[in-house]
């Protein structure tokens, strides 16, 4: 039978995108839940489960969905660079720079290694790790618009709003988050930031996917199923 070609990068990121939000929504509900309980009893501790769903709080549900979408998206992304090596082999370069830096990226998500180097100071930008952070991402930012050049300039706007949102929410809510919580403390408004914040870099990197897997085809003949550079 001829061979038939297989799309599901639409597919697979909308469900991504709706599971990322269902797992900020969750946050929220959980924390909402929470604090109206403290309101009728003033003083009472929170609930255990609260630390599992928290995206404030680190190995937890949210923590390994992210984690683990950064992972995933990490190896997709250097098989891809595999596929193309040998006929592209300067998008071969790209995504293979790119997968690497998001594995590095879900080894800090799921220790908590920028929280732990980090802390919360009196500072303009409150967050001590987001001054090497924002050099990180003016270095990323760079190499990340160099790579483009290699691929077609349909296939860039994804990366570059996959970009946009993950540095709007890593560093820019990052840094808003900072200050609303040494304004106002633990409540609503922080809560809603860094809710934003997660949610920002969780699609950011579903759109860094879904652009990676519009750059190979795949499709299904006699033979099984093929895979090819787009």
């Amino acid at each position: 039978m001829p061979p038939t070609e297989i799309r599901t990068g639409h597919r697979l990121a909308r469900v991504l995108a709706v599971v990322a939000v269902a797992v900020v929504a969750v946050s929220l509900l959980s924390r909402w839940l929470a604090y109206r309980r403290e309101i009728a009893t003033p003083g009472i501790v929170p609930p255990w489960w609260l630390q599992y769903f928290d995206v404030n709080t680190e190995m937890n549900l949210p923590t390994w969905f992210a984690g683990g979408l950064l992972v995933v998206t990490g190896v997709v992304t250097l098989a891809v660079a595999g596929l193309h090596r040998p006929t592209h082999p300067r998008v071969a370069r790209f995504l293979g720079l790119l997968g690497v830096g998001l594995l590095a990226l879900s080894l800090d998500e799921l220790t908590g290694l920028h929280e732990r180097l980090g802390g919360v100071v009196d500072s303009g930008l409150h967050f001590t790790w987001v001054l090497p952070g924002l050099a990180l991402a003016v270095v990323a930012l760079v190499l990340l618009v160099r790579g483009l050049r290699a691929v077609s300039p349909a296939d860039r706007r994804p990366f570059l709003l996959a970009a946009v949102l993950f540095f709007t929410g890593a560093l820019v809510l990052e840094t808003v988050s900072g200050q609303v919580l040494l304004a106002h403390g633990d409540r609503a408004g922080y809560l809603l930031v860094t809710a934003a914040e997660e949610l920002l870099e969780m699609l950011g990197v579903v759109v860094a996917l879904y652009a990676v897997l519009r750059l190979v085809h795949s499709s299904r003949d006699d033979a099984g199923w093929r895979l090819s550079p787009a």
